[in-house]
């Protein structure tokens, strides 16, 4: 996408052999400045180094297939990205991001972060005995967390005010919901083989733990840069 929409329009017309570091400048110098596609104004400084950085893959394979001698994206200077306080999403920009997001696998636990501003470490540290259907509420008691010595392991909230009990909406606990069937189903399928050690809401395929960042950096991170051609977001993070 990033090719399609920000790159050949600009340097595609260009040969392999022609191109020169100051195409390259030029193009991210403009996509700063007046890139971005449904409105006035720039990408944010992080969507133009997306942008850079598929360039500069591509041209550091052809260096290797020894069709360029040197990368001539080597030395652009990229814009400096100004560190921005955290916002919610807008109505806009929520939902944009559930469209984008909607049929991605992991949907159920951005959905969840969203509705709840739960931190990562505690919607990967949720259990279903902290969710009541009945009541409609998810109590926060743990996170998880990386132990040095021990991997992924389980830990208490250090504070009372960090353990609470969120009221959730009806769609929040319908979405859960199926979720839990789903899962049930593919416990029943692996039987022994799943385990139920923790009863994670949001296990590995097998039961354990999985890693947050395996989850944003390969998913989350992937469709916030789509919601960037549409507003900027820079500042959203999970």
């Amino acid at each position: 996408m990033f090719a399609r929409l920000h790159i050949c329009p600009e340097i595609g017309s260009i040969m392999l052999k022609d191109l020169k570091t100051k195409d390259i400048q030029e193009l991210v110098t403009l996509k700063f400045t007046s890139g971005r596609i449904r409105q006035a104004g720039g990408l944010s400084a992080r969507t133009v180094k997306y942008i850079y950085q598929t360039i500069h893959s591509a041209l550091e394979q052809a260096v290797k297939e020894r069709v360029l001698l040197l990368n001539p994206a080597k030395h652009v200077e990229l814009p400096k990205q100004e560190k921005k306080e955290m916002r919610p999403f807008t109505k806009e920009e929520l939902s944009v991001f559930f469209e984008a997001c909607e049929e991605n696998r992991h949907f159920i636990i951005f959905f969840l972060a969203v509705a709840t501003g739960m931190r990562r470490g505690e919607v990967f540290g949720l259990t279903w005995d902290n969710v009541n259907f009945e009541t409609g509420t998810i109590e926060i008691k743990k996170q998880l967390i990386r132990s040095k010595d021990h991997g992924f392991v389980l830990k208490d909230l250090k504070t009372k005010k960090s353990k609470r009990a969120l009221k959730v909406t009806a769609d929040v606990l319908d979405r859960l919901k199926n979720y839990k069937r789903e899962q049930n189903k593919k416990k029943l399928m692996l039987g022994s083989a799943y385990n139920q050690e923790h009863d994670l809401v949001f296990a590995a395929d097998h039961g354990t733990f999985q890693d947050p960042k395996n989850v944003v950096t390969r998913h989350f991170k992937v469709v916030i840069s789509i919601l960037c051609y549409c507003c900027d977001v820079s500042c959203i993070n999970f």
